[in-house]
């Protein structure tokens, strides 16, 4: 396993949007496998918030770039906790393309979106992938020791929610 590589965020710039939508099928075939929500129509899968990442201030698009070029990206936005009506951030989706996976290039991502927004954070997983349920614990696990999980009630499906404030700590 090679982890010498460096990854860096890049915000996706408004004319970059077609290549931000091309990333986001890959990713959504991928949950689609986990996901009776996702459907492809005329072989594309559509990502109703899009658009939103240009017109919305409180939602962040950035691709994930190694030195071969783009290879993920990330989308990011603030909501309010409906637990305590307080701001925190939310990773909405992460993905990295297959040929730089694990070469820590999420886990990586993850830490800086950390470090530029301290704070409180959530992020979401689906039920039915325990590989992403694993993988999310145990890096979230690591910025937090006192992560919170909250899974959908039985028969729900749906989401696990992580609650998490990551440990400034962390970041020194």
């Amino acid at each position: 396993m090679t982890r010498n590589v460096t990854f860096a965020l890049r915000p996706v710039e408004a004319r970059e949007k077609d290549l931000l939508d091309d990333l986001l099928q890959p990713y959504l075939a991928e949950l689609s496998a986990f996901s009776d929500d996702l459907t492809d129509v005329n072989g594309r899968f559509e990502y109703p918030y899009l658009e939103h990442y240009w017109r919305d201030p409180s939602r962040f698009a950035f691709f994930i770039e190694s030195g071969q070029g783009v290879c993920g990206f990330s989308l990011v936005r603030t909501l309010l906790d409906p637990e305590n009506n307080q701001h925190c951030m939310e990773l909405a989706e992460i993905y990295v393309s297959p040929w730089c996976r694990e070469k820590g290039a999420a886990t990586g991502i993850v830490m800086e979106l950390f470090r530029r927004w301290p704070g409180p954070w959530q992020v979401g997983v689906l039920t039915r992938s325990q590989s992403a349920y694993r993988f999310w614990q145990n890096l979230l696990k690591k910025a937090d020791s006192d992560l919170i999980e909250t899974w959908p009630s039985a028969g729900e499906g749906g989401y696990i929610l992580f609650r998490l404030t990551p440990a400034e700590t962390l970041f020194v």
